[in-house]
């Protein structure tokens, strides 16, 4: 089988390759023996020398100790010198000894030394002639301290010949080991040597090797991509157009193919160069006519844009997850975000989403089931403003696939606010067709009454009868309450028009505390004026004003029936003039805080319902409002916005 340019290359790379891992792996073992051996080296022989060197000074450090004692002549001193020896005269010498053997069993253990070696059994039949000969030396040496301390003249002199005879002889055996032991040295590193020289030299002739053999490989490669030079010409002639040059390479080898392909190539080309030719007018008509088409998609697309993003309706588009992927300016404003802010996130990042009640479950319900949902006078706002229509819609492709959301919001708050005015209108109407009823059938017949009632009291009090005059005041107080009934609903019926004028809402302020103070204390009920001295001016009526606040601490009293704090402030921010009533009543349920303003509705049992609800047209009709925040059983706070005068005398309204 024939191998192919590619396969051969490939071939002569591996082998290459393989050669120098070859000359990689002999260096890395023969230099790994060799540095086994320097570490036999450093671990056992090296270690024998060190141990050979300190035995020997150890003995001579003996030697001398002892012969300071036989040159002493002052018994004292030598008495002292032979205490300090015996204690401190102890087996150095054997403990290195020890130490030695030691470190021939490890070398042993590890493969290093043979226990047949030559070299080894000499050194140890050597170190146990060594710790012998120690031995008897320290058995002679304390005779010897023995003698001296008992001062035996005769005796010291031949102990010293004995111990002077044995010191010779284990000198001689240290000298004989440590020459042992360096000889041992000396033969290692001269066998170092030669084995380093050897693994050069064969690392030198076996690179020399694998060179050689990577030029012979660079030297058939070339010889089989040469062909390709003219291949590459003639591809260049291809692109410059010239499909008529034949390559002339006729090898049964990849180059040979690639080069009948090129020819193959060039003659398709030219055939194909000349149906282009033909068909050139119809692709320069289909050209133009998509460029046309591409036209009228941007225009289309620009047209659509400009809608979408002028269209006073808040829309968000969201996709088949419900993630946003685009929205209008005006949903921007709306909610309170950027498409930069929102795009790729949930809809819960839309500022005020979380007030809209089933607002999720609106959105599922649409993707699930494909059909409109809307929610009808949202409130995105804290204070229940603005009002949104919403209405969530599903978008589909062609094989009605769900490919997104479509959410519409539109601002209702004027149409709402409109529409609850012209309710509150026709209450306010109809209530005034019922106070002046009121008015008419029972004011005039409940005044004759009461004067009826008041001379047969004046009569019935010259007979002396107390139990028909208690009848006639319980009849008499009735009629007073059904005289202030009518009274309230004929001023609710009969608002004077408003009288305006710059006035400081402080003085009112202050006014209505020091005329209130009184009946409030009555009840346990402090009042506290925190005034800002600095607040401007504003246009209003007086008397309007003070009978607003009026019911508002009204109010305040009844919710503390067992005494409390009411504290009116006042400041001002933004052309605005703020007033706040906070009592420590009862408080409101949170529930009921958006009906307490409309007419007829009361949370007491003795009250009508109009009190706030005038309190409400005096400061619309003076361009403010009012709200209320309350938490149950810890107080109620009122606060008043009113516009600042623009110190032109008229209304604020207009």
């Amino acid at each position: 089988m024939k191998l192919s340019i590619s396969t051969r290359l490939f071939l002569g790379f591996v082998i290459v390759m393989l050669s120098f891992a070859g000359v990689l792996v002999f260096a890395l073992v023969r230099f790994q023996s060799l540095g086994t051996r320097f570490q036999q080296l450093g671990e056992t022989y090296l270690t024998l020398s060190k141990v050979a060197v300190q035995m020997d000074l150890t003995q001579e450090s003996r030697r001398m100790d002892t012969l300071r004692i036989r040159d002493l002549n002052d018994s004292a001193s030598r008495d002292m010198l032979i205490s300090f020896l015996r204690s401190g005269f102890r087996r150095v010498l054997w403990e290195k000894v020890k130490y030695a053997q030691t470190a021939i069993d490890r070398a042993q253990k590890s493969g290093t030394l043979s226990p047949d070696d030559p070299w080894t059994v000499q050194a140890r039949e050597r170190l146990r002639l060594i710790e012998d000969l120690a031995a008897e030396y320290e058995s002679k040496s304390y005779s010897l301290f023995t003698v001296l301390e008992k001062d035996a003249g005769s005796d010291v002199g031949e102990r010293f010949l004995e111990l002077n005879d044995i010191d010779r002889k284990l000198s001689r055996e240290l000298r004989l080991f440590t020459n042992q032991t360096e000889a041992k040295i000396k033969q290692l590193m001269q066998t170092a040597a030669r084995e380093e020289s050897s693994i050069t030299w064969g690392v030198i002739f076996w690179t020399i090797l694998v060179l050689a053999l990577a030029v012979a490989v660079l030297v058939i490669s070339q010889i089989s991509l040469s062909p390709l030079t003219i291949l590459r010409e003639k591809l260049a002639r291809i692109a410059g157009g010239d499909y008529e040059m034949r390559t002339g390479i006729s090898r049964q080898d990849e180059v040979g193919m690639l080069a009948s392909s090129i020819d193959d190539m060039a003659k398709s080309l030219r055939l194909r160069e000349k149906e282009i030719s033909e068909s050139g007018d119809k692709y320069l008509r289909a050209t133009t006519d998509l460029r046309r088409l591409n036209s009228d998609l941007v225009v289309q697309k620009n047209f659509t844009e400009n809608i979408f993003r002028s269209i006073s309706a808040a829309i968000v588009v969201m996709d088949e997850r419900g993630r946003i992927s685009n929205l209008n300016p005006a949903a921007a404003i709306l909610w309170g975000t950027t498409l930069k802010e929102a795009a790729g996130k949930d809809i819960s990042v839309l500022k005020g989403w979380e007030r809209v009640a089933n607002g999720r479950e609106a959105l599922e319900r649409s993707m699930a089931g494909g059909e409109a949902v809307k929610l009808d006078a949202v409130a995105l706002g804290e204070f229940s403003e603005p009002l949104v229509d919403l209405t969530i819609t599903p978008l589909k492709g062609e094989a009605s696939e769900l490919r997104g959301v479509l959410m519409i919001g539109e601002d209702v708050t004027e149409r709402v606010r409109t529409k609850q005015l012209l309710i509150h209108s026709e209450r306010l109407a109809a209530v005034g067709m019922l106070a002046a009823q009121i008015t008419h059938e029972i004011r005039n017949p409940l005044s004759s009454i009461g004067l009826n009632a008041e001379l047969l009291e004046d009569s019935l009090r010259k007979r002396d009868d107390a139990e028909a005059s208690r009848l006639l005041e319980a009849i008499q107080s009735e009629i007073t309450r059904l005289a202030e009934i009518t009274e309230e609903y004929l001023g609710y019926s009969k608002i004077p028009s408003i009288k305006f004028r710059e006035l400081d809402v402080n003085e009112t302020v202050e006014s209505l505390a020091a005329f209130v103070g009184v009946e409030l204390s009555k009840g346990n009920v402090t009042i506290k004026c925190e005034c800002d001295k600095n607040i401007p001016l504003v246009n209003g009526d007086s008397g309007k004003l003070r009978q607003a606040f009026m019911n508002i601490v009204k109010n305040a009293l009844e919710s503390m029936k067992d005494g409390g704090e009411l504290v009116i402030k006042t400041g001002s921010s933004g052309g605005w003039v703020r007033l706040e009533f906070i009592d420590t009543g009862k408080g409101i349920d949170e529930k009921l805080i958006p009906r307490i303003f409309d007419a007829f509705y009361s949370t007491k049992e003795e009250g009508f319902g109009l009190g706030l609800a005038l309190t409400r047209q005096f400061i619309k009709e003076h361009g403010g409002s009012i709200r209320c925040e309350s938490v149950k059983g810890k107080g109620s706070v009122f606060t008043v916005e009113l516009p600042v005068s623009d110190h032109s005398g008229g209304s604020p309204t207009g």
